[in-house]
Parts: C-alpha cells; structure tokens; sequence
C-alpha cells in the first residue's frame, strides 16, 4: 500500500536531473523549445523533463522495476513494461491525466499512472491509474495552453498503481488523503 508523497533522497534529485536535462538536449530543437509544461524559476526548458524523470525515479523504486535510462532523439515507446508513467505539478483536486495528442498514436502503452510532483522536486504522490482500453473510452479533447490534449479526469482513475510482470497486472492500492 503507498501512503501520500514519497520524498525524493538526494541521489534520486540528481538521478532525475541527469536524466530530464540530457533527455531535453536529445530533443531536436523545434522541440526542445516549443514543449509545454513548467519551466522552473528561470526558464529552464529541460525542467519538465526532469520532473518527469523524477516521477518515474520513484515509479521504479516503489515497483521495484529498473528504469530505462537510455536517451533517445524521439523518446522511448512506453516506460515500464507497458505502463506510461505521467507527472503533473496541479495542485488542485481538478488534477487530469492528460496525454499530447501529437503522443497519443506514437506511444501505446497497456496502462497509465499519474503522480503528481512538487515543482521544486521535492516529492512525487501518486493519484491513480487507467488502463489504455479505459482511457479511450472516457478521454475527451482539452486544449491546454497550446497544446491539444486527450485528457481523463483524476476521479476516473483506480486509487492505486499499476505494474506489469510478467505479462500479468498487479495493482497496489494507495492510502487516502
């Protein structure tokens, strides 16, 4: 059972850097600088890299699955075995999973899970999770900023994680607020 924010050690913080700033350099820059999301204090454009990256720091510490941590041009396929892991830094109740529509063909994941981030990457809750067969029955279009979106809502999702070894699913189940 996971119970509210994971606290990222120091060694994570620095894993999630590592990995989001060198993600955002393999972007092509027509990329790179046209990416929506938190950009830090200071303009940072590797920085929703980096809170991802963190997000899927603690998905493999808490799942036990190693994470990919090659970096490629276009980004990987899926993350962990079929589940994408998705962050956002909404503090709101109102917090959506929300997948790029210009993604959405390219990566076809078995499930989702959502987390959310502390902007300053001190910690990574997670909100719940949606199989890919139950997403596209229930998304709906949202345009964010600029950026046209499938999005679910994060009353739909299942209040647990989701992990896939060995070609089976397993849940664990998330403590309430």
């Amino acid at each position: 059972m996971i119970k509210g924010k994971i606290y990222l050690t120091q060694v994570q913080k620095e894993m999630a850097v590592k990995i989001g700033r060198a993600r955002c350099a393999a972007k092509p820059k027509s990329v790179r600088y046209n990416d929506s999301g938190f950009h830090n204090y200071n303009s940072d454009r590797s920085y929703p890299h980096v809170l991802g990256a963190a997000c899927e720091v603690i998905y493999s510490y808490i799942s036990k699955i190693p994470m990919d941590e090659r970096i490629m041009e276009h980004g990987d396929e899926v993350d962990f075995n079929g589940v994408e892991i998705k962050g956002s830094t909404w503090i709101g109740d109102d917090i959506e999973l929300k997948i790029k529509k210009s993604e959405y063909f390219r990566k076809i994941p078995s499930a989702y899970n959502l987390c959310r981030v502390d902007k300053k990457l001190e910690w990574v809750e997670f909100i719940g999770c949606i199989s890919r067969k139950r997403f596209d029955i229930i998304k709906k279009s949202k345009k964010h900023k600029f950026v046209e979106n499938w999005v679910v809502e994060a009353k739909d999702l299942k209040k647990s994680i989701i992990k896939i070894e060995d070609g089976k699913i397993r849940f664990c189940s998330l403590m309430p607020k």
